[in-house]
Order: structure tokens, then sequence, then C-alpha cells
């Protein structure tokens, strides 16, 4: 569901695969530890946008996620939109709120549970029709499946929950995703490069007013990549970073 006022059709729509290339150009461009620079937090957080999204796929094939940058508000960090084809039906976009909390190496946290419900879950932040991602970007404990499930089911919150974290091993490449509310499903691996190559999705778009029955290229406005606008980086204020 859109959040109030939030126009879907100013900017485009990106596929992940189109993220992740991204981050690749600032990569090699600023430094691989560029993402822990605050000048591309909004890049941090389309990236990890990209990975959760790439990784709901893998958990539903029914989720081909679009993204872009929620540039109308303060929240949320990223907008995410999946097609939605109904037979005898108009084409929709089904348009989702995506807030990320990310628990980070410096964090005493260990308990996501614990983390979420007190980053994401009090009453001040009701995050309504929202996908709430939780990054998890340290070695904790091992977390059991039920036991979270449980307790989200107990709290009940309005949204539904992401985690996301690096699989074990040193491939980079190698993330695992799981939703504990409102449909559980258990820790899942996967491969962010296989898996962004193995279904087909326009680079980008955006979308056209009208009635349309049938989504095709035709009716999608294809847009020029603009990098440093997709993902919300101010050139001037990081040239000083620059590699090459």
């Amino acid at each position: 569901m859109d959040r109030p006022n939030y126009n879907p059709n100013l900017e485009p729509w990106y596929a992940p695969k189109r993220i992740l290339q991204a981050t690749q150009f600032f990569g090699h461009t600023y430094g691989e530890d560029f993402l822990k620079r605050g000048e591309f937090k909004r890049a941090r957080e389309m990236f990890v946008a990209a990975i959760a999204t790439i990784g709901a796929y893998v958990l539903d094939h029914e989720n081909k996620y679009m993204i872009q940058l929620n540039n109308q508000s303060s929240t949320p960090d990223v907008m995410s939109s999946v097609l939605v084809e109904t037979p005898g039906e108009l084409v929709t976009l089904a348009h989702t709120p995506l807030e990320i909390v990310e628990l980070e190496e410096h964090s005493p946290d260990t308990d996501l549970f614990e983390f979420i419900k007190r980053k994401k879950l009090y009453p001040a932040k009701k995050y309504e029709n929202t996908m709430i991602l939780c990054f998890v970007n340290k070695d904790i404990p091992y977390q059991d499946p039920r036991e979270l499930v449980a307790k989200f089911n107990a709290e009940n919150p309005s949204g539904s929950i992401f985690i996301l974290g690096r699989a074990s091993g040193k491939d980079i490449n190698k993330y695992r995703i799981m939703t504990p509310y409102p449909v559980p499903s258990p820790f899942v691996d996967f491969d962010v490069v296989e898996t962004v190559h193995s279904y087909h999705m326009p680079d980008s778009v955006t979308m056209v007013k009208g009635v349309v029955r049938k989504l095709t290229h035709e009716r999608q406005r294809l847009e020029p990549f603009k990098i440093y606008e997709t993902m919300g980086v101010n050139e001037a204020k990081v040239e000083k970073y620059k590699k090459i």
C-alpha cells in the first residue's frame, strides 16, 4: 500500500540488479569500504534493499521487486514495488514501504527480536503495511526461527518482518534471509549474483498513467541511469574519496 500522497510515477523504479551494478561502480571509484562513510548512507540503504528484494524472490518467485529511494518524505527509507497480474483484470503495481534497521558490528545487541522491537515496533512508530528489514552486519548467537516466529506473533506488528545477513563463510555474495512474520519462512541461503541472473526484469522503468491490461515495454518509459541521483549520493561531497 502507498504512503499517503506518495506519487510512484515521479521517478524511475530500478531492478535490484541495477542497484548492485551501481554499488560495484561506487566500490571501484571510492574504495571497497565506501558504504561505511556517512555520505553514502542512502546508497547503503538501496544496496541492502536490493539484496533483500533478491532474497524475497528466493522465498517466493512471485516476488519480483523494483525499488526506488523515497525522496518525498522522511520515512520510509526505500519504496518497493512488485508487479501484480491477475487474469482478466488490470495490471497493477503493489507498492510497499521498506524501512531498514541495521544491527551493526559495534552494537551490543545480540537478540534479534528485542533489537527490532526496540528500534521499529514501539508505539510511537506505527509502520502499517510496511516491510521492516533488519540487516544483521555482525556475528550473533544462533537464533531459533521457531522462537522468533512465536515472539513476533505475540507482538503482532502491523507490518511484515524480514531478517537478512551474510551467510557463513567468506563468499561475499552469499546471504541468508528469513521472515518470521506474518507468513513465516525458515532461513534460506542464496547467492545474490546467481539469483539476480536467474530471472528477467527491465533495468528501470518509469510508470506512465493510463489503463493498461498488459504490461509491455511500450508502456514503460526507459530512463538514462543517473547513478548518483538513483543512489542518493551527492557527487561533489564524495569527490575527496575518489580512488580513480
